[in-house]
């Protein structure tokens, strides 16, 4: 099958056809914990990544044109760190390229050039092109369910953004937040939050943020239990239960579907 892929907004089919095969590292065990004091860990399985074979055939009117085209190439894909690998219909994977696996081969009369070129990618899995959210209330002492459709074939670890609205304050406050689909949780003890407050938790590290400028009272959680759970395939029923009874803070729950392959949507 032939794609048009892009590497870091560049046309990598510009002047080209290219293939694509990929293979995936094995698995591993992997343990999550939370990085603050007192939390629990546990242990979940997950592929350790994904190596990514791009090659192509530049093709040009002229032995010099092609050369042209061949040393943009190269310019681009030396490009240090991490960067984002898109595929034609809209699949995107996190990697970066290998230069030390760039081939290049000129054609007997100069105007073509066939080339390949690795990507590592650290996790196996294609992500959307569109961050989605879904964002909910707290209206009583058991909130929900907020139903969330997960299009994505692959599971996806979401992060969470907590915001105190107008009028909160909240001292040592504890919350749930659970997949009742899944029965499974996580629990947040004793943060503080004011008017204002942005709380925000990177699930892939475990870091517990808060963003801008936050009140000179504000406090991350004491301590986290549980696990920050997957997103599987389907309808999963969020529900948030804070020790508060008031409407004043929005929980939002945001997330790439991630896919296994890149033309899953079909399936």
């Amino acid at each position: 099958m032939t794609y048009s892929p892009q590497w870091n907004g560049y046309a990598l089919h510009s002047g080209s056809t290219q293939t694509l095969n990929w293979k995936d590292y094995g698995g591993i065990e992997v343990k999550t914990k939370s990085l603050l004091r007192g939390g629990s860990g546990v242990v979940r399985n997950t592929l350790e990544g994904r190596e990514i074979t791009i090659t192509g055939i530049i093709r040009s009117d002229t032995p010099t044109n092609a050369t042209n085209l061949l040393d943009l190439l190269m310019k681009n894909l030396h490009v240090p760190g991490v960067g984002v690998l898109r595929i034609s219909d809209d699949r995107y994977i996190d990697a970066y390229a290998d230069t030390g696996s760039i081939t290049a081969t000129e054609g007997t009369d100069g105007t073509s050039v066939l080339w390949s070129c690795k990507f590592i990618a650290t996790s196996p899995y294609w992500r959307g092109s569109a961050l989605q959210t879904s964002t909910e209330v707290n209206s009583s002492s058991n909130v929900g369910p907020d139903t969330i459709s997960y299009q994505g074939k692959a599971p996806s670890l979401p992060d969470w953004r907590f915001t105190a609205l107008s009028g909160a304050s909240y001292t040592d406050m504890s919350l749930i937040v659970r997949n009742s689909t899944t029965s499974e949780e996580f629990r947040l003890f004793q943060f503080s939050m004011a008017a204002g407050d942005v709380m925000e938790i990177d699930s892939s590290t475990g870091e517990i943020y808060f963003t801008g400028t936050p009140s000179s009272g504000a406090a991350v959680p004491k301590r986290v239990d549980g696990q920050f759970w997957e997103l599987p395939n389907g309808n999963s029923d969020i529900y948030y239960e804070p020790t508060t009874t008031d409407s004043l803070l929005q929980m939002t729950c945001r997330y790439y579907e991630r896919f296994h392959n890149v033309g899953e949507h079909d399936l």
